[in-house]
């Protein structure tokens, strides 16, 4: 496990250190949404396509999509959800989230190739993946990814209704919009703000009403 050093305030910095990342991203896509109680993860049907859904509202949301569940989950916090994983080499199937995503990666310290690729929006790029480096993965975007080894990460993901509340103070809130990111430079502001999330949820000081 890597330890957190430093703090910040929580939520709203983390969302204001988005606005970093903003511009106004159209979404092309028509969807439907199955609305099945019993799915942890439902379909989105574009252009004829069925792609499966993240819905981080709704509890493991992600087991479907890795090989093991996560390490940490939060509940009830509002408007924001963190998970931290520690997943064996995988690669995860095409899908779109409900809540913009940000993902912290970990290095491995005893293996020297922590590289994998990444598809956003129909874009790749192969990654290296550096130690707190970062990847942006607005709600609506397709998105797929894979490990070349075992690897720890972070998932802060966050209502989009957030995000606008936030920007009102900065900017329109009809205009903001995160710009997909790949996995390629690190933010010490965000880094701050897994870290002290992290920490209030190993330590359990959060509670429903976060």
């Amino acid at each position: 496990m890597e330890e957190c050093k430093g703090n910040a305030p929580v939520p709203n910095a983390a969302v204001q250190s988005l606005e970093n990342f903003k511009i106004r991203h159209p979404y092309r896509k028509t969807v439907k949404i199955d609305q099945s109680p019993s799915c942890l993860s439902i379909n989105m049907r574009t252009q004829g396509q069925t792609i499966k859904i993240i819905d981080y509202r709704q509890e493991n949301a992600a087991d479907a999509f890795v090989p093991k569940p996560a390490v940490l989950s939060s509940s009830g916090w509002d408007g924001i959800h963190l998970e931290l994983h520690q997943q064996p080499k995988f690669d995860i199937a095409e899908h779109q989230h409900t809540m913009h995503v940000v993902v912290q990666g970990f290095a491995n310290s005893s293996l020297s190739d922590s590289s994998g690729e990444r598809w956003l929006d129909g874009k790749m790029i192969t990654e290296t993946r550096n130690h707190g480096d970062i990847a942006i993965i607005p709600a609506g975007i397709s998105h797929r990814c894979n490990w070349n080894t075992s690897v720890q990460f972070m998932i802060l993901a966050i209502e989009p209704t957030l995000l606008k509340q936030v920007g009102q103070d900065l900017v329109d809130g009809d205009r903001i919009e995160l710009i997909p990111h790949f996995m390629t430079r690190q933010d010490t502001l965000i880094q701050g703000i897994f870290c002290a999330l992290r920490e209030e949820l190993e330590s359990s000081k959060i509670g429903g009403g976060f």
